[in-house]
């Protein structure tokens, strides 16, 4: 079984390697790479969603794979007309769909130039296919406040 996870930045490929600099949307992109891992199970990141539209459910779609799970978390950094959340795509049937909140750092996170940074709550999205358990997630990225995962507060 091949599992393939991908931040997709809401369908959109980096413009530089600067923080937030985006290119417009192209699925195309994620769709061909995607259909050339030929994997089994997708976990993705940084899915948009609205009441009318899902970027993963489009690439399910056109990768002809029949079961997802999506959840949403809050609204987009990259898009205000969109949800930010996480996706697990399938070529098995999906079941058991968690949404685990992820407790928020206990400190304030500044940035650089002394703003404080806006507060998002993240995820957990946990599924299971079969008798496996997939966990899907995006960590706050707390490198931009000069912190690390594994080290300090």
């Amino acid at each position: 079984m091949k599992v393939v996870s991908w931040n997709i930045a809401g369908g959109r490929t980096l413009a530089t390697k600067n923080h937030w600099d985006y290119k417009s949307e192209n699925l195309g992109y994620f769709i061909r790479n995607i259909r050339e891992l030929n994997p089994d199970i997708i976990c993705i990141q940084e899915n948009h969603s609205n009441k009318n539209r899902s970027v993963a459910e489009e690439i399910a779609e056109k990768l002809e794979i029949p079961y997802s799970s999506e959840i949403s978390s809050h609204q987009s950094h990259i898009d205000k007309r969109y949800s930010l959340g996480l996706a697990v795509l399938s070529k098995y049937k999906v079941r058991d769909s968690k949404k685990i909140k992820l407790p928020y750092p206990r400190f304030k996170l500044v940035f650089s130039d002394g703003r404080e940074a806006k507060h998002f709550d993240k995820h957990i999205q946990q599924v299971v296919i079969d008798k496996l358990s997939i966990v899907n997630t995006q960590l706050q990225p707390i490198g931009l406040w000069r912190y690390r995962h594994d080290e300090g507060k």
